[in-house]
């Protein structure tokens, strides 16, 4: 099991502890806060999804081209409760298992008229409400991978998933679990990761051409 050092969990308590509990919070002091976490991402499962507001917040409040590193940053409560997760021991000493893990196959896709997802032989499908029809293509892929992931909970509990799509988007979306970019996206993303957070080991997303995702693709 590939996990964090203890010198280094202790480091990450310590910036966290301050960042929550001083009232004046300076740039430098998040980038900081940036740095570490950059040392830990591929260690620590699930951590760009609590790293990745925290990283928003500070291109929200301040920018590089300042050069002001003692430039004041406002501490609000959603970054708060991102923050504290980093102090839960479970979320630093989970890590990552050296062996290869068994994974189950998942894939989904979605079309304007509705999702269809394949896991064996199980083949669920739903059809889009009229709001939802109107949504993008990629809203409606990630909307597709949210619902089978709550169809197949039970049998995905506990396991390595690899979701298949053919959407280059949506696979980037998942794997880095937080994107600067769209916000709708990253409210469907931030479902989708925080519900494998809880019930999967690892989630990751692989890209197939969408003349290959035939079994998925009946229903469009």
């Amino acid at each position: 099991m590939v996990s964090l050092p203890a010198s280094l969990c202790a480091q990450l308590r310590q910036c966290l502890q301050h960042l929550l509990q001083d009232q004046n919070t300076y740039a430098k002091e998040w980038l900081h806060f940036q740095g570490l976490m950059a040392k830990i991402l591929e260690v620590v499962p699930w951590a760009p999804l609590h790293l990745g507001p925290v990283v928003h917040h500070i291109l929200f409040h301040w920018t590089l081209a300042s050069d002001n590193y003692e430039a004041s940053l406002p501490v609000f409560t959603p970054i708060c409760q991102n923050l504290i997760w980093w102090l839960h021991p479970p979320s630093l000493n989970r890590g990552f298992p050296l062996q290869s893990l068994t994974s189950l196959v998942l894939t989904t896709n979605a079309s304007s008229l509705g999702w269809r997802a394949v896991l064996g032989d199980l083949s669920p499908q739903g059809f889009w409400s009229v709001k939802e029809a109107s949504m993008s293509s990629n809203r409606l892929e990630l909307r597709g991978v949210w619902n089978a992931l709550q169809v197949f909970a039970f049998p995905l509990l506990d396991h390595l998933v690899v979701v298949r799509v053919d959407n280059r988007v949506v696979m980037s979306y998942i794997n880095q679990q937080f994107v600067i970019g769209s916000f709708s996206l990253n409210l469907i993303v931030r479902r989708i990761v925080s519900l494998a957070q809880f019930h999967l080991l690892r989630l990751q997303a692989i890209h197939i051409q969408g003349v290959l995702n035939h079994q998925a693709d009946l229903l469009s």
